[in-house]
């Protein structure tokens, strides 16, 4: 699972920074304890304070921009669907790092199809994963993909 976070070197700014983000997108909605999970693992072992805004002028490489979206679209499924305050954060981002108008769609489902497949081999509770995947917004053909066959 989340592959698009491999192979990507980020210093502590720019962790803080999505950090920082990540906040923002969780508090956009109400903040739910998966969300606060994940920004607490990405910016554990580091003692500096998160920023209180993210400064994107930091991500200036298409590898960092991505991981920087997938970042904020994890916490924005943590909860199982991006609300509408959500979107509006993550459009916000992805037109100041310019990302093109599909790339949001694109990352959110990349993220989705990531996240479900943590599912693959799983064979108890099968309908509620494929359920997962259809309220993710992905297709059968995905969600297939993702978890496997069987």
């Amino acid at each position: 699972m989340l592959e698009f976070l491999q192979a990507v070197e980020l210093d502590q700014d720019q962790t803080l920074n999505i950090a920082a983000a990540m906040k923002a997108v969780s508090l956009a909605d109400g903040v739910n304890p998966r969300e606060q999970q994940i920004i607490d693992s990405l910016v554990e072992g580091i003692s500096a304070e998160i920023p209180p805004k993210a400064d994107l002028s930091l991500f200036s490489t298409p590898d960092q921009r991505r991981v920087f979206m997938c970042s904020v679209v994890l916490v924005a499924l943590a909860d199982g669907a991006v609300s509408p305050e959500e979107m509006s954060l993550l459009e916000e981002y992805a037109s100041q790092l310019d990302l093109g108008a599909d790339s949001l769609p694109a990352t959110i489902r990349q993220v989705g199809i990531s996240m479900l497949s943590s599912f693959a081999g799983v064979h108890h509770f099968r309908e509620q994963v494929q359920e997962i995947g259809e309220t993710l917004g992905l297709s059968p053909e995905e969600i297939h993909r993702a978890i496997g066959g069987a």
